[in-house]
């Protein structure tokens, strides 16, 4: 029997429905060793049946198996704790109720879980005369312990010391966590000093050169592994916000397995500008076309529906790598680890993850696993697109078994989008990124790291703001763009009306931002989600010439591909491997 996890309060504000749902006032919460206790006043009621609280049976079957689980917590005062379950199409049932008289009131429950269940099980509580206590509620599995590991959580930072002195400081609050994990950080931005720290947390600081995050995990994972005292490894990104109980429930996945590296545990990404929505819960890459598909984006976890959906984890969200901003594994002692090539950024977890995957390396998540972190649309330097294009593109060659067909049509389709709405930037960025693929790996494990990195984002201009009003679609405009459609479909939107602004959702489909952007010769790029609106002009000069260069790009794709593929696949162990990494970052050890 252990525990497997906590009841615990939200750690980042307007998170809150996350954690619990509550009638009257809210509870009042303090954070005692990693144990949250909640405070209700008389006639407060509160649910904990929430993403972070509650038990969901179908993944805790895929994690530690069917059989009897217990809960457990403390209850001082009176009311009333009942054991929830919420099952399919929002049907709920009591497993458990107790009336709580004045005093200490011990609870312990047990119930099983079945094959193939659904839904979710969680605590309810009910404050009568004179208020209710409620204190160290957890879920226990009666399923044997394998060990009690030790955790690496590896950390790269680039000049990030606010929001990982933050987290540090949180962690630090846990004893649990205390006790069982040591941060390894990797300093990018060699800005930190030990004394910067704060105190609490067992930690490790490696001063590294900016070799993006590709050589910042690299370089913590590599000191974690030499100094031999860790069971497990953790990857979470320096910019966001990890409450400690994730980093717990991790313990508890690696400490139940037998064999801990048949596992590769990914987390999900929440949005922090919209603390109660999913980014990305578990992804897979589409390798024949390039494409990263995000399971339950936009998904709202406090909406019962979403949360439901969630709970039967649907057919086909079977992911096939884990994103690094929180990822965990665990590797046998004494051998050389598959890691991947010295991207800088992007694309180095997807290689990670597909080489374990393809070897039959199982991709779980488990639910309170999850990290807030800036969300991808708030994310518009061109420069990204480079390392969009030639990373994706890069795995592609490396796992991709069949012909290019698929690839060039989505390469088409992605060109034609950018042309179509003038983000001239980005294609050429795109382009640049997939040239350097067709240069072959020789060239491209050549290029010194920091120096490309600072031409690329001295070569990509910040895009544009629009300093106007919030845009929005008149109804001469749309009949306007729906007289324009056929004629800027053909002409690649070359043909517009001058001086015709019209707003579009990048985030759209490709059907959306054609019927939005036809008869433009002004895009303007917005979001709901983030306050920027960018502005783009049309350029025919730059329209024409960057059309034949996308065009000649994807027939050098089509005509080179397999032969890229044997190149790429042959020459990419040389420096995938640790070994390799081992030796480009011997220089600053």
């Amino acid at each position: 029997m252990f525990e497997i996890q906590r009841i615990v309060g939200p750690v980042l504000k307007g998170s809150e429905r996350l954690f619990l749902e509550s009638s009257g006032k809210s509870p009042k919460q303090e954070n005692r060793n990693g144990r949250t206790v909640f405070d209700l006043e008389e006639g407060t009621k509160v649910s904990f049946g929430a993403y972070f609280n509650a038990l969901f049976p179908k993944y805790a079957e895929e994690t530690y198996g069917v059989g009897t689980y217990r809960f457990e917590c403390e209850a001082i005062g009176n009311g009333f704790l009942s054991l929830e379950a919420s099952e399919a199409r929002g049907e709920k049932s009591n497993l458990y109720r107790q009336e709580l008289r004045q005093g200490k009131n011990p609870i312990s429950f047990e119930f099983k879980v079945k094959k193939g269940g659904s839904g979710f099980i969680y605590p309810v509580l009910e404050a009568k005369r004179g208020g209710l206590k409620f204190s160290s509620g957890r879920f226990l599995t009666l399923n044997n312990k394998e060990r009690n590991g030790r955790l690496a959580v590896c950390i790269c930072t680039f000049k990030r010391e606010e929001y990982l002195i933050g987290s540090l400081k949180a962690w630090a609050q846990d004893s649990e966590i205390v006790k069982r994990a040591i941060f390894y950080i990797s300093d990018n931005g060699q800005t930190l000093k030990p004394s910067d720290l704060p105190p609490g947390c067992e930690v490790r600081l490696f001063p590294n050169p900016n070799l993006g995050g590709s050589g910042g995990f690299a370089r913590a994972f590599i000191e974690a592994k030499d100094e031999g005292k860790c069971d497990y490894y953790l990857f979470c990104d320096d910019d966001a916000i990890v409450h400690p109980e994730s980093i717990y429930r991790t313990l508890a996945f690696f400490d139940s397995k037998k064999d801990p590296d048949a596992y590769l545990l990914s987390g999900a990404m929440l949005d922090f500008r919209r603390p109660l929505e999913a980014v990305e819960m578990g992804a897979k890459f589409l390798i024949e076309d390039s494409r990263v598909n995000s399971f339950y984006a936009g998904a709202n976890l406090s909406r019962p529906d979403d949360l439901d959906s969630f709970s039967k984890g649907e057919p086909g969200k079977s992911a096939n790598y884990s994103a690094f901003f929180f990822t965990g594994f665990a590797e046998r002692k004494g051998t050389d680890s598959d890691l991947y090539p010295p991207y800088f950024l992007r694309g180095d977890d997807i290689t990670f993850g597909l080489s374990r995957s393809r070897n039959g390396v199982e991709v779980l998540t488990y639910p309170g696993l999850a990290v807030w972190h800036e969300p991808f649309y708030s994310k518009t330097n061109s420069w990204v697109e480079y390392y969009n294009y030639r990373n994706y593109g890069i795995v592609h060659f490396l796992f991709h078994e069949g012909g290019p067909w698929r690839l060039a049509w989505v390469y088409f389709v992605r060109f034609y989008i950018f042309l179509y709405t003038f983000q001239y930037e980005n294609l050429r960025a795109a382009l640049e990124g997939i040239r350097q693929i067709l240069a072959g790996p020789q060239e491209f494990v050549k290029l010194d790291l920091q120096q490309k990195h600072s031409e690329l984002m001295g070569r990509y201009a910040p895009e544009s703001v629009w300093q106007g009003s919030k845009p929005h679609t008149s109804a001469i405009s749309k009949i306007l763009g729906i007289l324009f459609l056929p004629v800027s479909i053909l002409s690649l939107n070359t043909i517009s009306l001058p001086y015709f602004r019209r707003p579009i959702d990048r985030s759209a489909g490709v059907l959306s931002i054609l019927r939005n952007g036809a008869g433009a010769s002004v895009t303007l790029d917005y979001d709901e989600r983030r306050d920027p609106v960018y502005i783009r002009k049309k350029d025919l000069f730059r329209s024409f010439r960057l059309a034949l260069s996308a065009l000649l790009t994807i027939v050098e794709v089509l005509v080179r591909h397999r032969r890229l593929s044997e190149s790429w696949k042959r020459e990419a162990r040389h420096f995938s491997s640790e070994t390799f990494w081992r030796s480009k970052l011997a220089p600053y050890r």
